[in-house]
């Protein structure tokens, strides 16, 4: 009969070892080179291994320890951990995508083929040698009849807009796009696209248009408001611009990217405490976020708030010990504010 000390042994050998990690992705405190270990981690399911990849940010995926385990997962025998390497390639520059991803054009599964071809859009088509050229042209036409095999649901139309507009073909996504829109006037993301795809080529009436029928459509949408504050900022409209990214930011408290920017706005225009307030409520749903943490040190620098911009950048340094620039405002503040 078992004991119970190797009964307890067995059921944590059982337990999940990614949610910890997991948890420290969604509030900015895991390392790439923790979810690089789960991704290779031939103990884990393919599911739970391609969950790691998908939440390597810009900056983890750039790491050595993230480049590394994106590179592995490409040549992974599971499909579903393959194309999480491919979205996680959505990180790199096109040369790298192309270095990394052309194999994969011609991969056995048409789900990562897919995924393929729609990571590798950005792509010059004359950068790709014959063979590559040519498997980018099958999978790109799998990718397209796989939309159009929906193209009654605004979620393809949209896929096919914003795949278009990245391959630079405007006038076929903007098509798609407000094709989209017919289909259903309250999907956001068709006019979020749209405006990217009108900010892309300078035609900023027509970004500030799209998004106020949004608006129109869904008055409480934070995704909506951001980007027309944002446009709205480009157009030298900056108060009417900061009203819309104070909503944004009011609608969806936990979106790190819209509480941050408007902290920063609030800071651009005059307002460094209300800044920091803002930037220290959002940290205690972030701990660890570099951007606020860095934000935090340089505010509190600006008003000579020495110690507090310390004991935020010591806080830096800790939890991204490789960062040469936590380093370096620990030791500046510290010769500045020594204990």
């Amino acid at each position: 009969m078992r004991s119970v000390a190797a009964a307890h042994a067995g059921l944590r050998s059982a337990w999940q070892r990614f949610a910890d990690v997991f948890h420290g992705a969604e509030t900015g405190g895991a390392s790439a080179r923790e979810l690089a270990v789960i991704s290779r981690d031939p103990r884990e399911p393919a599911i739970v291994r391609a969950s790691a990849l998908a939440r390597f940010s810009r900056d983890l995926a750039r790491t050595p320890a993230g480049s590394d385990a994106v590179k592995q997962a490409l040549s992974d025998a599971d499909p579903l951990v393959r194309r999480a390497g491919l979205t996680a390639l959505e990180s790199l520059p096109p040369d790298q995508r192309s270095a990394f991803g052309a194999a994969l054009l011609s991969d056995p599964s048409r789900h990562v083929r897919i995924e393929a071809a729609r990571v590798m859009a950005v792509v010059r088509p004359e950068t790709l040698a014959p063979s590559a050229r040519a498997a980018y042209d099958r999978a790109a036409a799998e990718f397209v009849a796989a939309q159009r095999v929906n193209d009654d649901r605004p979620e393809a139309r949209t896929n096919l807009g914003t795949y278009f507009a990245t391959q630079g073909r405007v006038t076929a996504a903007e098509t798609e796009l407000r094709a989209a829109l017919a289909l259903d006037p309250t999907f956001v993301p068709a006019y979020v696209n749209l405006a990217d795809l009108y900010r892309a080529e300078q035609r900023e009436p027509d970004v500030r248009r799209v998004l106020a029928e949004g608006l129109t459509a869904v008055p409480d949408d934070a995704s909506l408001h951001y980007a027309l504050g944002l446009a709205l900022v480009r157009a030298q409209r900056t108060a009417e611009g900061l009203t819309h990214i104070e909503r944004a930011a009011a609608r969806a408290p936990d979106n790190t990217r819209f509480v941050y920017t408007y902290a920063v706005s609030l800071h651009s225009t005059g307002k460094p405490r209300e800044a920091i307030a803002v930037l220290e409520k959002l940290l205690r749903s972030r701990p660890n976020d570099r951007d606020v943490l860095v934000a935090l040190v340089a505010f509190n620098r600006d008003q000579r708030a020495l110690e507090p911009a310390r004991r935020y950048a010591e806080r830096l340094a800790a939890q991204y010990p490789d960062d040469p620039e936590a380093q370096r405002l620990v030791a500046e503040l510290r010769a500045r504010s020594p204990r």
